[in-house]
């Protein structure tokens, strides 16, 4: 049974590390973010990223679970 549990963690660990997938393409470093549009900001029109251009941006993804 161990045994059973430490292969099933292992595969696990080992599918988990693979290189992030994005609609079937690979993603590479340096490459361009995909744009993202946040909804109507305070006092303001909605954001994009392509206004962001050569600003440090923080995105944060998080749900209510």
């Amino acid at each position: 049974m161990r045994l059973i549990v430490m292969a099933a963690v292992a595969g696990l660990v080992w599918v988990a590390s693979g290189p992030g997938v994005v609609g079937g393409e690979t993603i590479r470093p340096g490459a361009v973010a995909p744009e993202l549009t946040a909804g109507p900001w305070i006092g303001g029109p909605p954001m994009t990223l392509a206004a962001m251009r050569g600003r440090v941006v923080l995105l944060e993804f998080w749900t209510y679970g």
